[in-house]
């Protein structure tokens, strides 16, 4: 486990040196173990059609109108957004209401 959790692998993300590194390094565990290959070709390994979604911030906003006013909030202090897989723009207009901070503390009521 150190070594897959180790920085030389880069976090691992899928497509990545350090997801290939794993890659290999998992599959010559399972063959030392005796397990059979069941992938592609006798392999261990399977190929698998990925998507890759990346967030441009500078093009990313959010504004709230209030009182018929705008109020532009600012990425990554006001807000935060996660990357869309399906949709190139995302517009959501819709009433907003406020649930709460997130956090459940009955003792503070």
């Amino acid at each position: 486990m150190s070594f897959l959790a180790d920085d030389l692998l880069e976090g691992r993300d899928a497509g990545t040196r350090g997801y290939d590194i794993t890659a290999r390094y998992v599959a010559a565990e399972l063959e030392a173990m005796g397990l059979e290959a069941a992938g592609d070709d006798g392999s261990f390994f399977q190929m698998v059609p990925l998507r890759r979604a990346t967030l441009d911030e500078h093009e990313s906003s959010l504004t709230i109108v209030y009182d018929g006013q705008p109020r532009p909030l600012h990425f990554g202090e006001d807000f935060v957004l996660d990357a869309p897989f399906r949709e190139r723009q995302s517009r959501v207009r819709a009433p907003l209401v406020f649930v709460g901070y997130g956090a459940s503390a009955p003792e503070l009521d």
